[in-house]
């Protein structure tokens, strides 16, 4: 049985695979599947959920690794504050973007 195209499994297993490229340094194949991902994520999420932070968060991941740092910095603040509204201030995964938005800030050059 296929799942339709809204279905919150289907954007988890994108994402899922989008982690596995990017883990490979395959980003060409990375990228967009996890645009892809967010973009299934979004219709099937309601805005601010979340799981709706993993998504962004992979997507900003994808587009540091790949030099693209003004890309990552918008998609690591917008995960990080669904993650600020969601978890609790000390959470291993608000912490984990934090780091990663600084690794991106420090990309761009940016050290303030």
């Amino acid at each position: 049985r296929e799942l339709p195209p809204s279905h919150p499994l289907l954007a988890e297993a994108m994402r899922c695979l989008s982690v596995c490229y990017l883990a490979q340094g395959r980003l060409e194949e990375a990228i967009p599947l996890a645009d892809d991902a967010l973009r299934h994520a979004s219709t099937a999420l309601p805005d601010g959920h979340p799981g709706l932070g993993f998504y962004l968060y992979s997507v900003a991941e994808c587009h540091r690794q790949s030099g693209a740092f003004d890309e990552s910095v918008e998609f690591y603040e917008r995960a990080m504050d669904i993650f600020g509204h969601h978890l609790p201030q000390h959470s291993t995964s608000l912490a984990i973007v934090k780091r990663d938005l600084a690794m991106a800030y420090d990309g761009k050059g940016r050290t303030d």
